[in-house]
């Protein structure tokens, strides 16, 4: 009987939920990865679909820099992928900060950070001011366009006169 009883409660033991929460699984850009270039979306998906409540979206994924300026759009929930378009153009260390609600309700907050190194915010800006020469119009245009016309002209009925000599 007493091993009828054990075996009862390991079996009882081994049939009862297991209460665990969400977790990360994948983020594009990864927790402290280096970046060649802009990311233009932050990505983060987890093992189970994240809690909507009708229209209302309890959950939100920021990305910012390092002077604490918030470079993500607006966050949109698929399952259990939470998403947010990025508008970034400078190297730096940039964090992202979640907060999301599993669907057993249970609230996770985190942050992590990722680099970006990219040659083309690293090329050398150009000290001078650049000069604008306005375009010709007008007058000018027109006696620069004749003049040109003129010349063309002159040089083939030359050619033809060279020709029938």
């Amino acid at each position: 009987m007493k091993r009828l009883l054990a075996l009862t409660s390991v079996l009882m033991s081994c049939a009862l939920p297991a209460f665990s929460h969400s977790v990360l699984i994948t983020a594009t850009p990864a927790e402290s990865s280096v970046l060649n270039e802009f990311p233009t979306e932050i990505s983060l998906t987890f093992n189970e679909s994240l809690l909507k409540i009708g229209s209302e979206n309890p959950n939100e994924v920021t990305v910012t820099d390092s002077a604490g300026e918030v470079l993500s759009g607006v966050t949109t929930v698929n399952g259990p992928t939470i998403s947010a378009p990025l508008e970034m153009n400078g190297n730096g260390t940039y964090t992202v900060n979640y907060r999301v609600v599993s669907a057993d309700g249970h609230v996770i907050k985190d942050d992590y950070t990722f680099n970006v190194e990219s040659e083309i915010a690293t090329a050398v800006p150009i000290s001078q001011e650049i000069e604008e020469t306005p375009a010709e119009t007008g007058p000018s245009l027109l006696v620069r366009s004749l003049m040109t016309l003129a010349a063309g002209l002159a040089f083939l009925l030359l050619l033809r006169a060279r020709n029938r000599k």
